[in-house]
């Protein structure tokens, strides 16, 4: 597992600033990226900033590069495009899709079938 600048910028301008600091900490070795990945099923939900949230992103958006995160052990996957890896994703457990810049997130925790968040920072 890998610390990604995406992902640490998505933490960083996404999560609410009470839990910030423990989130960017999960990610600086493989234990505390598994915990990330878990907290993917529920915690993110809370976690995340409501004001960061959007209604749906652009087809441009939709284009962009972008990286897989899920509870079920996938860890900053390369997609050619944001709809790639949306496409591919598990109907299981909680994931999330980056954009290159960590700058965009589409979020689903688990058991919320088209219950995706979109993220703008």
């Amino acid at each position: 597992m890998k610390n990604t600048k995406h992902l640490v910028k998505f933490v960083r301008e996404a999560v609410i600033k009470r839990k910030r600091e423990r989130y960017v900490g999960y990610l600086v070795n493989k234990k505390g990226q598994t915990k990330f990945l878990a907290a993917l099923d529920h915690d993110l939900l809370r976690d995340i900033d409501d004001s960061k949230a959007v209604n749906e992103l652009s087809e441009k958006e939709w284009l962009m590069h972008g990286y897989f995160y899920s509870s079920q052990g996938a860890y900053d996957i390369p997609n050619k495009t944001i709809t790639e890896a949306y496409e591919k994703a598990s109907w299981e457990g909680g994931w999330l899709i980056l954009s290159e810049s960590g700058g965009l997130g589409v979020y689903r925790p688990e058991g919320r079938i088209d219950g995706e968040i979109y993220i703008k920072l």
